[in-house]
């Protein structure tokens, strides 16, 4: 059993690193986006999309370690 405050750290230490890894998930929808010409309206949302994805799967797992913690 882990305390309370180590628990805690965790998960936040792991919402840092999703966060941090949606950017960067992000980032790459948006090059690959404007490298095949969108505009720039296309590619925010195309960015967004990639960016809440990877948030929604990232916290999925998170819920799910953190009921097995």
């Amino acid at each position: 059993m882990t305390p309370p405050v180590l628990r805690l750290v965790l998960l936040l230490l792991a919402l840092a690193v999703t966060t941090l890894f949606g950017l960067f998930t992000a980032g790459l929808a948006a090059l690959l986006a404007r490298h095949t010409g969108a505009s720039t309206a296309s590619v925010l949302l195309r960015a967004g999309a990639a960016f809440a994805a990877t948030a929604t799967l990232a916290l999925a797992v998170l819920t799910l370690a953190a009921t097995a913690l």
